[in-house]
């Protein structure tokens, strides 16, 4: 399955669970050792009801790319319980003040856009890559 096609199905539930819950916090790559995408959601700033709704809802949308993708399917955790990323993976959350926000388009070419929020806007920061002067 191309990798490409799974990237942007996978970026696009984070946004969709970004949205709904802003106080998570996601971390993904490309494992080598499993050969898919693998996904953790710190979950510790969710109060008990909130935890409970978000649970529900990642286990339905994993269960919907597990169908799509089969075998290829990203595996997902939470607090990163059942397997460990590694320092270069890719962090996805949700910040309130001024922030750095690193855009990737799908040949990969990342550039470094400084941005002044007075509303939430989603960040991702990817490290360990060289950034557009």
């Amino acid at each position: 399955m191309a990798n490409n096609k799974i990237k942007e199905d996978l970026l696009k539930l984070f946004d969709t669970l970004l949205l709904s819950y802003p106080d998570i916090e996601i971390k993904y790559e490309f494992s080598d050792d499993f050969k898919c995408y693998i996904a953790s959601v710190d979950v510790s700033r969710l109060d008990e009801p909130t935890l409970e709704s978000f649970s529900a809802m990642y286990l339905h949308e994993s269960r919907q790319l597990q169908e799509i993708y089969g075998d290829d399917s990203p595996l997902f955790c939470m607090n990163e319980e059942w397997f460990k990323l590694s320092p270069e993976a890719i962090s996805v959350s949700f910040y309130n003040d001024k922030i750095t926000h690193v855009w990737t388009d799908m040949s990969e070419n990342i550039f470094n856009v400084k941005i002044a929020a007075s509303t939430q806007i989603p960040q991702v920061i990817e490290d360990k890559i060289p950034l557009a002067a």
